[in-house]
């Protein structure tokens, strides 16, 4: 069973979303008519990246889903510049007409100005 740590719960027209970084690392999501449920695994989110942990939360702001959360990145400004320092970052989600969730790819943009 993958280590399960920062789960995140919403709703969505009348599906519960259950997501959590398994193993730390892979976004990954269930979905249940009830928040008891029964679940049901959906997939992944957001793949893994540089092996490091992921936690994360789903919103909905002016009509659109956003994904937070962050990255480990080098930052040449940081006193600490040879290691990988934690970024706050934000992508749209998407989903699917039956309410399953697209795959997210980090961008470098992010979600940009919601306006």
């Amino acid at each position: 069973e993958p280590k399960m740590e920062g789960p995140w719960v919403f709703k969505r027209n009348g599906i519960y979303y259950y997501t959590m970084p398994e193993d730390n690392r892979i976004l990954t999501y269930y979905t249940a008519s009830s928040p008891i449920g029964p679940w049901k695994y959906r997939g992944v989110i957001m793949d893994d990246e540089h092996e490091s942990n992921n936690h994360h939360s789903i919103v909905q702001f002016k009509g659109q889903w956003i994904l937070f959360y962050h990255r480990w990145l080098l930052d040449e400004t940081s006193p600490c510049s040879t290691k990988r320092q934690r970024k706050i970052c934000a992508e749209y989600l998407h989903f699917n007409e039956d309410g399953t969730i697209q795959k997210v790819v980090r961008t470098d943009a992010g979600v940009g100005p919601v306006r």
